[in-house]
């Protein structure tokens, strides 16, 4: 997908946030109407509706493991930051993955390859969406490093946006 493409969808996105009166919690009303610079170096129209995308959920996803980095995927966080963002529906470059290897690890009493995982993020876990999650990370967990579901825990943890912080504020001092 092109640049451009990407761009249009975007906007028709931010248009449909202003159509749905807001619903969405992403969407942020400003005084006067925004434009992200990408949509107007592309040449396309200024929004329609006053409001701009706060990203406020940046997932974080975290594997401890008693396997030997050797045995990790090269595309392993990639492919980790993909699943992330595609089951919390948050773009890529905002979900961080952290791999700890070469662990002491037991699950069951048994040190055979396991792993713990954790799944931080605001606003979009608990309930029935970690009941929606829980079975595409185990199965990829499964197939990227061999560990099968009742040798990995996975741990869901809601988070506020004032436990976590980019470039040198906390999410919750972010505009609203």
């Amino acid at each position: 997908m092109g640049q451009q493409q990407k761009a249009r969808q975007w906007l028709l996105w931010l248009e449909l946030c202003a159509a749905s009166l807001m619903q969405i919690p992403d969407c942020k009303p400003l005084g006067r109407c925004f434009a992200h610079p990408a949509l107007v170096r592309l040449g396309l129209p200024h929004l329609t509706q006053p409001f701009i995308f706060i990203n406020d959920q940046m997932p974080l996803f975290i594997i401890d493991t008693n396997l030997p980095r050797s045995k990790i995927p090269k595309t392993f966080t990639a492919d980790a930051a993909e699943l992330i963002a595609t089951i919390t529906r948050r773009e890529k470059n905002h979900v961080g993955v952290l791999v700890n290897t070469d662990l002491i690890l037991s699950v069951g009493g048994s040190e055979e390859p396991a792993a713990m995982g954790k799944l931080q993020a605001i606003k979009r876990l608990g309930g029935e969406r970690n009941n929606q999650y829980t079975a595409p990370i185990y199965e990829f967990i499964e197939k990227t490093l061999g560990i099968k579901g009742d040798r990995f825990v996975l741990e869901f943890q809601a988070i506020q946006g004032s436990e976590i912080a980019l470039g040198g504020k906390t999410l919750a001092d972010y505009p609203e």
